[in-house]
């Protein structure tokens, strides 16, 4: 199951949203620390909402980039999923 593509590609869509809402301040406090103590368990997901927030504290408004692991939805689809969560990560 785990391995899954289906399963894997519902399990993403949930991840995109719950660091969506977590990004907005959508998440109340007590279960923004849940949040944080174990969905954000992971160091590079918890490293990328710090950079995120450093620079939008700071008014940096140049250029950032995404790196693509995986290539199977094509450069299109890639490219705009990347600037989506850029665009919400940087709202």
């Amino acid at each position: 199951m785990l391995s899954d593509p289906v399963y894997i590609e519902e399990f993403d869509v949930v991840v995109d949203e719950l660091t969506d809402q977590y990004v907005a301040g959508e998440v109340p406090d007590a279960e923004r620390e849940q949040m944080e103590r174990h969905f954000f368990a992971s160091p590079a997901r918890r490293e990328k909402l710090r950079i995120a927030a450093a620079l939008k504290e700071v008014g940096y408004n140049g250029y950032v980039s995404v790196e693509v692991f995986k290539f199977e939805e094509g450069p299109e689809a890639i490219a705009t999923r990347s600037l989506d969560y850029l665009k919400k990560v940087f709202a």
